[in-house]
Order: C-alpha cells, then sequence, then structure tokens
C-alpha cells in the first residue's frame, strides 16, 4: 500500500492505524484467501524522490 500525503492533518494517527490495524489484518488473511502479503510505504510531501523511496522499500522486503 502506497500512501502519498501532502497535507498533515491526523497523519501520524492515519499512518499509525494502517501499520498497526490495517496491515496485520489483511495479513493475518493473506493464506485463508490466498492473498499476496501486503506492506506500507508512506510518501510524503516532496514526492520528486518517489522512485527512490520505492526502490528502497522494496528492497527491505
Amino acid at each position: 500500500m502506497i500512501e502519498i500525503s501532502g497535507m498533515s492533518k491526523d497523519k501520524a494517527e492515519k499512518k499509525w492505524f494502517v501499520e498497526n490495524r490495517w496491515i496485520p489484518a489483511v495479513n493475518a488473511l493473506k493464506e485463508k484467501y490466498e492473498y499476496p502479503e501486503w506492506h506500507f510505504i508512506e510518501v510524503a510531501n516532496d514526492i520528486r524522490n518517489i522512485k527512490n523511496q520505492l526502490i528502497e522499500k522494496i528492497q527491505s522486503i
């Protein structure tokens, strides 16, 4: 899941929810429904470096 955001309203709270609730819930069902594993990355404000950020994230998986 890629979150691209420029606004800071509730950003920390939303990021926490995705990382600690949503992603674990989806991944808990991956075997039952044969889903691939989901991961999360947030790209905020300046997206000019998005390619490098995505490459870094993919390599860390």
